[in-house]
């Protein structure tokens, strides 16, 4: 658009050309005011800046904090990405009066976390995005992308994010065999509703296209939550419910699986994982055995052949990460070659060619944690037992299914020089002392808080969980990965001693 004008200052009397002649450069300046409001190209909105935005393996924000108080902030970020399935963790000190600039992973729509201080805050974030948070001594607000979204979250104190997720979980690990299928099913759903109402209440403080995006992820969310305690009370609790046969379709009724604008956000692809699951290890049949080779490879042509290729690169890289991270030495290369997406297939095939940190022969690091009657255990270089350390977390099936074979070789080697060691790691304390109080863990309990685990993960190279670690009688590593199984782990203890 171009726009033009002409002046034209008429002849007249002297005094009339000397005012006009003395004012000119103000109705200059206040014609340019308009011609520039009128004829330059209106801002891009939001809703238009990332209209295109889905899945970028390589994407990233910028993210700039800064204190305008008068003291030192203590700024902590933990920012856990989908694509290797690993997180960037930082902390800094940022002086009065200062600011601190970063980029960070942010490879799709996308919430991460920062505390500030005694403060925490809940981030919504894209690629490409830009973000600037300000503190002051008696206020705080956000400017840039996304300033109304994350302004709204901060008004509410995070509760809207924190008291939603913090429901789903209680739910998700406190059910027990008082709670019948369709009392599961109502709770998720009620916690679901009362999220979406407080999304809509007052549509004002939000963009539109936000709240169409927030209430499909809350629509991901609440079928992920329901899959996965339907999950947990079947496979952990061993609860017989009687589901009925068509749970999965009821379930995932109107759930938006195919919206790519979802592919950010971390339960999209767990809820691929336990969706598709279904079709080969399904729930309501006890009698088949969960063979983990056999269902990786039904689950990778499930992925391949029932969803839409941009989809599905992303299902078969974030499972095949996980599997890179937890049992390297189960991959087949062949799997590999299912990921079209080129960025995706390398970002996973050079994970997968990353050197181990702890090899075998290495000095076990050490670490300090906390028993359950809140002393300070502090370890030393372990000599003259073996030792069995298995990291685990309250959200994790698998860890949790070992702890009745944990007791059972506690039990097994009660008079030998072996110890067995269950670890706590990303969980909350009444968490940790509930479930082993449940399972009636007989192992060495112990649990790290939030800046302990993040040490033990370093130190450990730990990813996704269970992790276990297996060290000789001389606190060398045997294996940094150790696969704790039934059939061969009795048998191989008893071999080292």
């Amino acid at each position: 658009m171009v726009c033009s004008i002409e002046l034209v200052f008429p002849n007249g009397p002297l005094i009339n050309q000397y005012l006009l002649f003395m004012f000119k450069p103000f109705i200059l300046a206040i014609i340019s005011t308009f011609l520039f409001s009128a004829c330059s190209t209106p801002p891009i909105t939001e809703e238009e800046k990332f209209k295109d935005t889905t899945f970028d393996v390589h994407g990233q924000s910028e993210f700039t904090l800064v204190n305008l108080t008068k003291d030192t902030l203590n700024f902590y970020l933990n920012n856990w990405y989908r694509l290797p399935g690993d997180h960037e963790e930082f902390e800094t000190k940022i002086a009065p009066n200062d600011s601190f600039q970063t980029q960070l992973k942010s490879q799709g729509f996308y919430y991460y976390e920062f505390d500030f201080n005694d403060s925490s805050y809940k981030v919504f974030s894209a690629p490409n995005a830009s973000i600037t948070f300000y503190k002051e001594t008696d206020s705080s607000y956000f400017l840039g992308d996304f300033d109304s979204i994350n302004n709204y979250s901060k008004r509410m104190g995070g509760n809207y994010y924190r008291n939603f997720e913090t429901s789903m979980n209680l739910i998700n690990l406190t059910q027990r065999e008082h709670y019948s299928y369709s009392d599961l099913m109502d709770k998720n759903d009620a916690v679901i509703k009362s999220a979406t109402e407080k999304l809509i209440s007052d549509p004002n403080q939000l963009p539109k296209w936000y709240i169409k995006l927030e209430s499909d992820r809350l629509k991901i969310l609440g079928a992920q939550f329901k899959l996965n305690s339907l999950l947990y009370r079947k496979r952990l609790l061993n609860i017989q419910d009687s589901i009925p046969t068509d749970f999965v379709t009821q379930i995932m009724k109107g759930i938006p699986i195919e919206n790519e604008k979802l592919m950010g956000f971390n339960h999209f692809t767990h809820l691929l994982r336990e969706y598709h699951q279904q079709s080969f290890y399904p729930m309501n049949d006890t009698t088949i055995q969960n063979n983990t080779s056999r269902n990786t490879d039904h689950f990778l042509e499930y992925m391949d052949t029932h969803l839409n290729p941009n989809i599905s690169d992303l299902a078969l890289s974030t499972y095949l990460s996980f599997r890179v991270q937890a049992l390297p030495k189960s991959i087949k290369e062949e799997w590999f070659t299912l990921i079209e997406n080129t960025e995706m297939r390398n970002v996973v095939l050079e994970q997968f060619a990353k050197e181990e940190k702890l090899p075998p022969k290495s000095v076990c690091p050490t670490f300090t944690a906390t028993t359950p009657d809140s002393s300070v255990f502090q370890s030393n270089p372990f000599k003259d037992s073996i030792v069995l350390i298995n990291f685990w977390a309250s959200f994790c099936k698998p860890c949790i299914e070992k702890f009745d074979f944990e007791n059972q070789l506690v039990a097994h080697f009660k008079d030998q020089p072996v110890k067995i060691i269950n670890l706590c790691i990303e969980s909350e304390w009444s968490q940790f002392t509930a479930l082993i109080d449940i399972y009636d863990l007989q192992t060495i309990n112990l649990f790290a808080n939030p800046k302990q685990t993040k040490a033990i993960q370093e130190a450990f190279d730990i990813g996704p969980l269970p992790h276990s670690v297996l060290i000789d009688k001389n606190g060398f590593i045997l294996t940094n990965r150790y696969r704790l199984n039934e059939e061969t782990t009795l048998e191989y203890l008893e071999s080292l001693l």
